[in-house]
Formats: structure tokens, sequence, C-alpha cells
């Protein structure tokens, strides 16, 4: 049940029950080996707020929120945690005073440090699962950082950030989601990007492209059908046997096993690229016709396919075999479940669920692994594997023992490398307490090893990673210069003269498979179903 927006005063609906993603997290948070899971956001302030009136806010636009002035109990016979709500006459102003707190650092550059740190820090499960902090720097005493940890048994990444936003000047108004943006005239795009928007309108025109034209729309609805037919299949499958399915390929990114690891609740490497315009997104996604998902997609898989060809001195190689990437490294990403136009903070809980994809790695150039991203997501879009998912995950975790359903996740979590969240922040700039604020960024941390984040706010983008030390011993700057590389060549990409794409082949082997799927079907029919005379 999702945590509802209540007056103070009010009872904790349905007796304080968790929702699903909760119960998930707080059964990983007790088991050992223990996984709190974590979510951070920050914000870089020009200025010092003074702590008294950052405390005065908090109290007036958090404390509403009945899981902030709560703590999760199991009760001591068993059976499912709740939460309780704290009702003592004082307990607004100690929850404040006690959780709202302010810290000194030597540097500004010890920021993503301590942020990294952060996440070794074991939470108190009988306090409320919330923390925040100013943090200001004894090199630049001008300038501050808003830091706030919360359980991720409180709220996802999406309901966090509208919270967060609530502290900021204007409160609550920050949340609101700006309406959609209607389509406007624009000035004519160029030659190159036209024909590419042109050829996405169907996934099945590079399969088409051999036929003579005449025969291109009888052939479009054969092979739509096998598509669409497959998709369906492999999607269920996938979701089903996920947890037997051999994992991807080991890499420099990809620990050897999540459970057990010391650093499974342990210290992160953090970073933050600089900041990214949002238009250079737009430009790519409008050139190639594609969503902003796909992009950010195509970027991860060019970063990590550099990262992993420089991590390992295998340039040259890599060259003389036409730039192979890795076999395999698939990725998770968060699905957000609410419905459009819904209220992330009348819905403060946990709303979604994890799909994975495979990273387009394989792929030389920047053009090629984008197109190849947008199939696969689009493909990800038509299959059932986000309703298997999200049905089996509710039957496990209502049906097993919490110590079998850990060591499932975890066997689960292996067979991926990395997860990429991606968080649509205010597209103006807020400020807090009359200061400004010219950065935002926030950090989720998973099962995986390497997490990618990403942030838009006013007009810009903000890329953010947490990995585990291990698979970052030079620190997070490499792999964040790498995704910035890549979205710099997809702008080139973007415009240069319009390639046509490569023949697709799949779609053709997918139609001969379901015509002798079909064929075998009818045999069988024919031969073993009829009555006999």
């Amino acid at each position: 049940m999702a945590h509802e927006l209540l007056r103070e005063g009010d009872e904790v609906p349905a007796g304080g029950r968790l929702d699903f993603m909760a119960k998930v997290m707080h059964t990983l948070g007790r088991v050992e080996p223990r996984y709190e899971s974590t979510v951070v956001a920050t914000a870089r302030i020009d200025g010092v707020p003074d702590l008294d009136a950052l405390r005065e806010r908090a109290r007036a636009e958090l404390l509403p929120f009945w899981p902030l002035r709560s703590v999760l109990e199991t009760p001591p016979s068993g059976g499912a945690a709740r939460w309780r709500e704290l009702t003592e006459a004082d307990m607004r102003a100690r929850i404040v005073t006690q959780l709202v707190t302010t810290r000194l650092l030597a540097s500004r550059h010890d920021f993503d440090g301590f942020v990294g740190d952060s996440f070794a820090l074991p939470w108190d499960w009988a306090a409320p699962l919330w923390r925040i902090e100013l943090v200001t720097f004894a090199d630049a005493p001008q300038q501050s950082a808003l830091f706030v940890r919360l359980n991720h048994c409180i709220a996802d990444g999406v309901a966090m950030l509208k919270m967060f936003l609530c502290l900021f000047d204007g409160g609550k108004a920050n949340a609101v989601d700006p309406p959609r943006r209607r389509p406007t005239a624009r000035a004519p795009a160029s030659a190159g990007a036209r024909d590419r928007t042109a050829r996405r309108s169907s996934p099945l025109e590079p399969a088409l492209a051999c036929l003579p034209r005449v025969l291109r729309a009888p052939m479009a609805v054969p092979l739509g059908v096998a598509r669409r037919f497959w998709i369906a299949v492999n999607g269920f499958a996938y979701a089903a046997l996920l947890p037997a399915l051999p994992g991807d390929s080991r890499t420099a990114l990809k620990l050897p096993s999540c459970a057990g690891h010391p650093g499974l609740s342990g210290r992160r490497i953090a970073g933050t690229a600089a900041r990214v315009p949002f238009e250079a997104l737009h430009e790519v996604k409008e050139a190639f016709g594609c969503t902003v998902n796909d992009v950010l997609v195509a970027c991860v898989a060019g970063a990590v396919r550099q990262y992993l060809i420089e991590a390992t001195g295998e340039r040259e190689a890599q060259a003389s075999r036409a730039e192979r990437g890795p076999r395999l490294v698939r990725a998770l990403l968060p699905a957000n479940l609410r419905a459009d136009g819904s209220d992330a903070l009348r819905a403060l809980g946990n709303e979604w669920t994890l799909l994975g994809v495979a990273l387009p790695v394989e792929h030389a150039t920047p053009d090629a692994r984008l197109r190849e991203a947008i199939r696969r997501c689009d493909e990800l879009k038509l299959s059932p594997e986000l309703a298997v998912t999200l049905a089996l995950n509710k039957l496990g975790v209502t049906l097993l023992p919490a110590r079998v359903f850990a060591d499932t996740t975890f066997k689960t979590m292996d067979k991926f490398s990395v997860l990429l969240s991606n968080v649509a922040g205010p597209r103006a700039p807020v400020t807090l307490l009359g200061s400004a604020v010219p950065h935002l960024a926030f950090f989720a941390t998973s099962l995986v090893s390497t997490c990618f984040d990403v942030l838009s706010y006013a007009g810009g983008v903000y890329f953010t990673v947490l990995a585990d030390p291990a698979v970052l011993p030079r620190g997070a700057e490499p792999l964040l210069r790498a995704v910035t590389d890549e979205l710099d060549a997809l702008v080139h990409a973007a415009r240069a003269p319009a390639r046509p794409p490569p023949f697709d082949a799949l779609a053709w082997r997918r139609l001969v498979a379901l015509v002798a799927v079909a064929g075998v079907l009818a045999c069988a029919i024919r031969f073993n179903c009829l009555p006999r005379t």
C-alpha cells in the first residue's frame, strides 16, 4: 500500500503495512549478509543557509509525511514488519533536532568521498530512517551542500526527489510535474535528421529494404506478427527463468558475486560529472527519432565499452579485431509503475520494479549502438517481462522464507553488471532559504557493482556514478569521462549525414522460426490429435 500524505496527528493508515518493494528492502536489510538499500540526494548551494531555519523548514515540509515520523518494527513473535508512528508530544522538535545536523569538510573535493562513505553507515532500525546534513567546506566558506539520506523502505527515487524538493523555497510547488510540452513549430530539420526520423517510423524497415517496393507492405504483416510473437515468448521465458540463466560476462565492472561480498553494504566510490546541456540529449533524440531513455542507454553502453577496453589494456588488440566489445553486459532499468499524472507525494512508497536489457557494447560505432539500444528498449516495452517479473517477485516475498528469498535475489542480481536510473527534476532553478542551487544530483545503490544515475535539472543533465571500490580502483572520473565522451560522439553522429541502417536479418530469422513452429504444431495436431476412424 502506498503511503498517503496525512495531516499532523492523523493515524498511520492500514495498520502501517509496508508496500511490496518496502517488504523486499526490509527483508534484505535484516537477513545476513545484510543489504541496506539507500537513496541519497545532494544539492550544491551558493551560500550557507541557517541551520535553525533549515530545521524549521524540515519540520514544516517533511514531517507531514508519516513515514518520516515513524519507525519500522518487527513483532517479537515474528510476522510482517509495520510502521509505528512516534507519538510523544515533543517528537516533532526532537526528530528534526536529531536528524537535521551540520558537518564540516576540509575541501569541496571531499564531498563525493563523503557521499560514498555514507553508504557504509548502517541504519538504526529503532529510529526514523532518514538523515539530513548541511555540509560546509573549510576551503570555501561561502559555499555549502545539502545531503539527504533515505532508506529505500520509505520511498523510491522518484518519490524521494519529490520529497527532497519540498525543502526548497516554494515547498511542494517544486515537486509538481510541469505540463507536458505540446508540439510546436520548429525550424526544418536537416536532411540527415529527416531521413533518420523517417526510417525510425517502423522497426521493420531495415528488414524490408531488401525487397522490391511492391512486396514491402504485404510482407510487413507476417514480419510484424513474428516479431511480436517472439518478443512475447522470449520475455516470458526470460523473466520466469532468470535465476537459472547464466550471467553476463565477467568484466572489470563486475564483482565475482554480490552475495557475501564485503562491499555488499559497504563504502562506495561516488562521482558526479560536469553539467551536460539537456539540448545535447534532445538533439540526438530528435535526429534519431527516439526517446531520452534510449539515448541514455546508448551513452552508458558506449561508456562501458570504452572503459573496459581502457581498463584491460586491450585497445590495440580490440582495434585489430574490428573493435569488438565485451561479449555480454546486462543492465537493470528501474521501471516506474505509477500511472501518468499520479502524484508521487501522495504515493510516497515504492512503485517500481527492475527490468533487464543487454547493453549494445558489441557495436563499434555510436550510431550503431544507439540503433540497437532503440530496438532493444522498444522490444522491452512490448514484452510481458514487466508483468511476469512483478508477479514472481510478489509471490516470492510472500511465500518464500526470508533467507531463501534473499539468496534468490543475490543470485538473480549476479546476472547483471550495471544499473541505470533516470529521474526528471525541476525545469526551473530552485533556491534554498534564498540561496541559489546550481547543482542537484542523486545516488541510488543496488546489488549490482556499478550504478549510473541521471537527474535533469534547470536545462542540464547530471550524471553520477556509484560503484564498489573493487571495480573502480582509479576512481569514478574515467567512467564519467567515458559517458560524456559517448554523448559528444552521439551529438556528432546526429549532425552527420544519415547513413542507411544495416540489413536486419533478425526479423527474417524470427519469421522462419515462427513458420517452422507452426508447421511442427500442425503436424502434431494432424497425426496425433485427430480421432482415429
